[in-house]
């Protein structure tokens, strides 16, 4: 049935949704290649930083099933990607990112899709308007993570030049997710030069180019979402210590990677199966949580608690002193995602889809892509993630010290603390960045 609509779909309208998220310690600055049309919202495009009492009053009014929802998506869709594999190999997803693409299109959605597309999301304990409402306050806490980290999340509405989308479904994009609005004749070069640089601009140029080459003519609306972070560890490692060492892949391969080593007092919990530290970022609310499965315990055993009891993880630490070892890494990812979900339940919107909340069109998703990076090394963290959604028109106090070498596969979370949201999750198999 989808491929049969995709030939259907040749020389009609195409509406793309991607996502871009950039996460970085230390990013270039962006080289200017076009013009970026002026946005027809009147909504400003950068938020000021908060108070602190301020931030605590909109974490409180947040939902949490927005962030659970996506935490457990994360976790789904991790996986998924891991049972599609022959072999052990990196995944590393950012279920902000997606979530964020997919719930964007939700929005657009009516009947059968929008019932399977909630479900797969983990929303349908909430309405449309919830929903909604959840997203702007998300988005305004990420906007505002505290005076340590800078970490700001952006949207736009792309709209091809003649073409009309719905006036709800755009002020929705503008009030909820404070998209811009900008109009150009999409399938042009200047078009494809001003998204790369909107994208650019503002993950500091950590991700300089969405699009190689101009957009279809047949595409007709393209979203976008941006995310950037910039931190450090608030115990930097000190790289003097850092030196070779061992670290066994998930297929018994020992390798010699570099390994950054410190002792200084974290969050930590552990049991007969694993052990878990929080990394703090400094002057924030953010965190790196890795989790380290237990000698002859495997990534695939740790999953299925991570599936079963999220809240074991999601709770706070106790404070020990740890004598700390980790890879310092980079790891690079990327996926089709069409498959995972229409395996997860969500397939009325790949094939009879109902988006009539969007577009007068009969339009469907015609592919989900995603890519992410991440960077761990004695400073802090860089990362980025890209989200794609194409569719188609058819018809404690410190305790004794522990010890924690984290010299195999292990996983990786960065969250924000306050809200509970894991924007990164990753499974490392091999910190050289092999997938």
């Amino acid at each position: 049935m989808l491929m049969t609509k995709r030939e259907k779909a040749v020389n009609r309208s195409f509406l793309a949704i991607m996502l871009v998220l950039g996460l970085s310690a230390c990013a270039p600055q962006a080289d200017m290649g076009e013009e970026i049309p002026q946005s027809l919202s009147t909504l400003p495009a950068k938020v000021d930083q908060m108070s602190t009492e301020e931030r605590d009053r909109l974490a409180a009014a947040l939902d949490p099933v927005l962030i659970k929802s996506q935490n457990t998506l994360g976790i789904q869709l991790m996986e998924e990607l891991r049972d599609q594999e022959a072999a052990p190999k990196n995944v590393l997803i950012s279920p902000y990112s997606i979530a964020s693409a997919l719930t964007l299109a939700y929005t657009g959605s009516n009947g059968v899709t929008e019932q399977e597309i909630a479900e797969v999301l983990g929303l349908t304990g909430l309405s449309m308007e919830e929903v909604n409402e959840a997203s702007r306050i998300y988005m305004q806490l990420l906007n505002s993570p505290g005076q340590g980290v800078e970490l700001m999340t952006a949207n736009s509405v792309w709209v091809d030049a003649g073409y009309t989308l719905k006036p709800a479904f755009l002020e929705t994009a503008g009030t909820s997710y404070g998209a811009e609005i900008l109009e150009a004749e999409l399938s042009s070069e200047e078009a494809m030069n001003s998204i790369n640089t909107w994208v650019s601009e503002r993950t500091e140029g950590l991700i300089d180019k969405m699009l190689s080459e101009p957009l279809d003519s047949a595409v007709r609306a393209y979203l976008l979402n941006a995310l950037y972070f910039k931190g450090t560890w608030l115990y930097t490692f000190d790289e003097n210590l850092t030196k070779e060492g061992a670290f066994t892949t998930g297929d018994g391969t020992e390798l010699n990677i570099p390994m950054m080593h410190d002792t200084n007092p974290y969050g930590y919990k552990e049991s007969e199966d694993w052990q878990a530290v929080r990394l703090p970022y400094r002057d924030s609310s953010m965190n790196m949580l890795v989790i380290l499965p237990a000698e002859g315990k495997s990534l695939d055993d740790t999953m299925k608690q991570l599936i079963q009891q999220p809240e074991v993880f999601a709770a706070p630490f106790d404070e020990h002193r740890i004598q700390l070892s980790m890879p310092k890494y980079k790891v690079e990812y990327e996926a089709g995602l069409v498959d995972p979900f229409m395996n997860m339940g969500m397939k009325s919107a790949f094939e009879d889809a109902d988006f009539s909340r969007m577009s007068e069109g009969d339009l469907f998703i015609s592919d989900i892509q995603h890519k992410a990076v991440l960077e761990v090394n004695e400073k802090g963290s860089e990362a980025a993630a890209a989200t794609s959604v194409a569719m188609a028109e058819s018809g404690a106090m410190v305790a004794d010290t522990k010890v924690m070498n984290i010299n195999r596969p292990f996983f990786t979370v960065i969250e924000d603390e306050d809200t509970g949201a894991w924007l990164f999750v990753g499974s490392i198999n091999d910190p050289r960045g092999a997938q």
